[in-house]
This record gives structure tokens, sequence and C-alpha cells, in this order.
């Protein structure tokens, strides 16, 4: 550090020759997403190699902004899942370029917008016929009940931080400008990427089910990014409610695609010894676990300010785990006193 500024830094030789892998979920952690990835942009800008690996949330976002005002029934749930974690970012991106720009006559009303932008009834009947069996019952039943949930929680949070729809509205259709290909923050989107192996280990965002062992092994991890790029191109839905989308999303929960005896098989047989990855909501530094026979390396880190209060942790939040090319591994975490 060489100043107080988020990019009052030089890299060293060390970081000049490393590379970063940021765990995913850098949205719905408010209240800066935007200057979090202008500080992640900062580290790309001084030369470093930085991966992005995606998270549940990074995609919950990329879906909600890709999908607003769309009324199919396999997609007129998506801008309402984002729920109300998006409210901070929507707060922010108003703040930062329409306050004090825009009118409210500019837009539509809140009722019309309320019917354009959330399910209506008919949409929880319609839903389960539209996605068939792309989606497992469990998770599918628990989905209409999540939405429900999400429709009032998002419409009480925004009236609770005093943003009426029509300005969700606007810094919704501001946010698919600004993360548009030729958009502000348009690297993100365009060079997140779904899995990066070194060795024998695997990093993701959360874990892996069956589908996409079996893509590791046949394919390789270009296999997997390959899936996940070609998916966000074409069709979003099937990336968030489908197999490939439980790798940065899975809890290993019995609502999750599955990750069997044959998967963990699968993994093996490509090389993966270790997962490195977060999402599993560490209190007390990361961890390693074995599970299924595959050892875990869970390095979530609880940074933001919203969900240590959540979770009542105290202080601020920061974690990293380093893989030195010598094949040693250490964490440093500011909720566990010592390195590990």
């Amino acid at each position: 550090k060489i100043g107080e500024g988020d990019d009052d830094f030089v890299l060293l030789d060390a970081g000049k020759s490393a590379e970063f892998i940021v765990g995913g979920d850098c949205f719905d952690k408010g209240p800066n997403n935007l200057r979090l990835l202008r500080a992640i942009g900062a580290l790309r800008a001084k030369g470093a190699t930085v991966r992005v690996l995606a998270g549940n949330h990074d995609l919950r976002t990329l879906v909600g902004l890709r999908y607003l005002g769309r009324k199919e029934p396999r997609f007129a749930h998506l801008f309402v899942r984002m729920g109300k974690k998006s409210v901070p970012l929507f707060q922010e991106i108003w703040s930062t370029y329409l306050e004090g720009r825009v009118r409210q006559s500019d837009y539509p009303s809140d009722d019309e917008l309320a019917k354009a932008l959330l399910p209506d009834e008919s949409w929880y009947s319609e839903f389960p016929l539209a996605v068939g069996d792309q989606i497992p019952r469990k998770k599918l039943l628990k989905e209409l009940v999540r939405i429900r949930e999400k429709v009032m929680e998002m419409t009480a949070k925004s009236r609770e931080v005093g943003m009426p729809l029509w300005q969700i509205y606007a810094a919704a259709l501001k946010g698919g400008e600004i993360f548009a290909p030729d958009g502000e923050f348009g690297w993100f989107f365009s060079t997140m990427t779904l899995a990066v192996r070194h060795g024998g280990c695997l990093f993701v965002h959360a874990g892996l089910a069956d589908g996409s062992a079996r893509l590791l092994k046949n394919e390789g991890v270009a296999g997997l990014n390959g899936a996940f790029r070609r998916l966000i191109e074409q069709d979003l839905f099937e990336l968030y409610h489908g197999p490939l989308g439980n790798t940065s999303r899975t809890k290993y929960r019995d609502i999750d695609f599955p990750l069997t005896d044959e998967g963990v098989e699968n993994i093996h047989a490509a090389g993966v010894r270790a997962i490195v990855h977060g999402q599993r909501n560490i209190h007390y530094g990361q961890r390693l676990v074995m599970r299924r026979g595959i050892l875990n390396f869970e390095c979530d880190a609880s940074v933001d300010i919203n969900t240590r209060r959540v979770e009542g942790m105290t202080g601020f939040g920061g974690a990293v785990t380093v893989f030195e090319p010598d094949g040693r591994v250490w964490a440093s975490s500011t909720d566990h006193p010592l390195a590990k």
C-alpha cells in the first residue's frame, strides 16, 4: 500500500508472478458492489493475473438484469430472484449514475412496473409446467415458496431504504448498460470463469455434482468453462437452474443435484484430488475437510458488513489462502488469530 485509496498499491515481485483467484460472490454483499469491482479492476490494470470465479450471487445478478421485464413462465421470476440483497447494488447505481439526472415522469408508474417486473399469480402454476424435469422436484417446490418470499422481501427492502419501484427499475436498466460487454464493467462477466485448475486442485465457488464431474472427466476444465460460456450466451436459465450452475451454488443439500460415488470416481479419474471453494460460511478461518473421499479447502470468508452483522461477527472480514509453488498451502483470516 502506498496510500489510502483503493488503487494506491504496487505489485511486488510475488504479486507480479502470482495468480489471484477471486472466489466469487462479488454481488449482493453490499454496500459497495461497484467499489469492489473497481478495486479488482485496479488490480488487473496494474498487470496482475486475476481470475474471477462465478458465484451464485454473481450469476443471479447477471440473470436478473438480462431477463428484466420478461414475462414468459421460465423467465418471469428471474428479476425478483435477485432478492432484497440486490437493493444495495441498485442504491449504489442510483446514487452514482442517476440521482438528480432522471425524473419519475420518465418511467411507468409503480403499479405498471409491478405488473411488468414481478411474477403474477398465474406464474406459480405455469412455471412447473414450463420447466418440466429441468429442475429436481424438491428444488422446484422450494423455488415456488422462495419466489413468494422474495417478492415480499424485495418490495419491503426497497420501501425500507426509500427507493420506489421506478428507481429500482431505472437502476436495473442502468445496471444492464454498465454490465453490457461494452459497458464500464463489461469485463467482469465477459472474463468470469467457472473453474480454475492447478495440479490436483480444482478451484470453484461451491462444489461439483455428477453432471459437472462427468464433464470434467471427459473434457477437463476447458470443457467445464466452455459449457459455462456457451450457456451464458445461449441459455442463462439453464445455467442458473441446471446441473452446471450447481458448481456455483451447491451446498450438498438434498435439493441440489447430487454428487454420488460415480461422480467422485469421475473427479478422481480426471486427476483432481482437492476442491478449493467458498460457499460454506466459515466463522473461524479456513479449514480442511474430507467430503466423500475428496479433500476440500473451505476458504469462505464473510467479508461484508451486512453478512457479518447477521452472523454475529465483529470487526472487518478478510481472508487469503495461498498455494505456494513448492506445494505448501497457508491461510490467513481476520476471524482466526493465527495463520493455518
